[in-house]
């Protein structure tokens, strides 16, 4: 009894770093406000007569100055993404102050980012971890540039996602690997019969099962989950790279037909795309949701853990390959005639490819110029990359 006393008090902590209400903490143990006030108490949390939600109590000037530093980093997040990426640093401020500051910092942004609620199926999934959605995203593929997420479609935690050079199956399988390094490995993936998708499916069904629907192939109509994420990943990050590659292209000499060129494109600008793309991540699992009475993904996760138990999580006894040798061959069954292949990004070759004297020369080269704007670095970069391969 003790033991499991002890194993309450400490969920309970958990529950309270999550900066769930004691209601909600009380209704998700079936046990009254009362003993989860003592039990936060106990673990010495808080003390007695606090409020169970912690809040950031912050003057105007400090929340302003917090806020115009996230809208100079993504200028067209809303004001539930902007609360999301004020709780990923630890800040939690009530929703009032939060419009107020938007207010006070981008007096403007009112009428351009009121919300305007899109019609939805309705979505019923088990629990955290019986299924992630997988999906890639297009946006920069013309600048040789594929997006791959993992989305949770119970909590919508974002498990990961990464911008790669190529689309090829081994990336996609290492995106879904740094997810389950986070997160526990999910019941089932759902995602499309393109070729990229081979061996995270032999990875599922290697460590889940045959004949159990460990992938599930094919489009879906219940899809919304990753696609919501794409929109308001385009809308705030995507759209702004976009327009700096075009910006490239109109005035500074891109050329996307020349592989050299979006070879160099990739080797300045990808690892800051994806330092964005972690941003995001961060952000989304910690916005409140309008259709989950203002919990947010990290909580609904937690909590849906609590109350529908995970599907393997914290399953110890499975066995997770390190590569798709050991994982065997995917089930190529079960894409049937349908298998689909996307952009091929593999020509995208890089000019030092013999030369790898030239590439280090280039990284030198490029040492002082990582955190100038976007035009400097790569004028200076074509202008390294031409010396250099001659």
């Amino acid at each position: 009894m003790l033991v499991g006393f002890s194993s309450f008090v400490t969920s309970v902590r958990t529950a309270h770093e999550q900066n769930l209400g004691t209601t909600q903490i009380a209704k998700l143990f079936g046990v009254s406000r009362r003993t989860i006030r003592k039990a936060i108490v106990d673990q010495q949390v808080r003390q007695p007569f606090e409020r169970t939600r912690v809040r950031t109590l912050l003057p105007d000037a400090e929340l302003d100055r917090l806020v115009m530093e996230i809208l100079d980093h993504e200028t067209s997040l809303g004001e539930i993404l902007v609360g999301g990426a004020l709780r990923a640093r630890g800040i939690d401020v009530p929703r009032e102050a939060l419009r107020a500051s938007i207010q006070r910092t981008r007096p403007l942004r009112r009428h351009v980012h009121a919300n305007h609620p899109v019609m939805r199926r309705r979505y019923n999934v088990a629990g955290p971890n019986a299924l992630w959605h997988h999906d890639g995203q297009h946006a920069l593929i013309s600048f040789g540039i594929v997006i791959h997420g993992f989305i949770d479609g119970y909590s919508r935690v974002l498990a990961g996602v990464r911008a790669s050079s190529n689309n090829r199956a081994s990336m996609v399988l290492s995106v879904f690997q740094g997810a389950i390094a986070l997160y526990p490995v999910p019941s089932r993936v759902r995602g499309d019969r393109g070729e990229e998708n081979v061996q995270v499916v032999a990875m599922m069904e290697a460590v889940r099962g045959l004949g159990r629907g460990s992938y599930l192939c094919g489009t879906s109509p219940h899809n919304q989950r990753i696609e919501r994420f794409w929109r308001d990943l385009k809308k705030s990050v995507l759209n702004a790279w976009l327009h700096r590659f075009r910006h490239l292209e109109d005035e500074h000499g891109l050329n996307i037909e020349l592989s050299r060129h979006v070879w160099l494109l990739e080797f300045l600008f990808l690892d800051d795309i994806n330092k964005d793309l972690a941003w995001c991540q961060d952000v989304w699992n910690n916005h409140k949701l309008r259709t989950e009475q203002r919990s947010t993904p990290n909580q609904l996760f937690w909590s849906g853990s609590i109350q529908n138990g995970g599907r393997g999580i914290y399953d110890e006894n499975l066995h997770i390959p390190e590569s798709t040798e050991q994982a065997g061959n995917a089930n190529n069954n079960m894409f049937g005639e349908e298998v689909r292949s996307h952009v091929d990004l593999h020509s995208q070759r890089s000019p030092f490819l013999n030369n790898p004297e030239g590439l280090e020369a280039l990284q030198r080269r490029m040492t002082e110029r990582w955190h100038a704007s976007a035009v400097d670095r790569w004028l200076e970069g074509v202008r390294a990359m031409e010396q250099l391969i001659e």
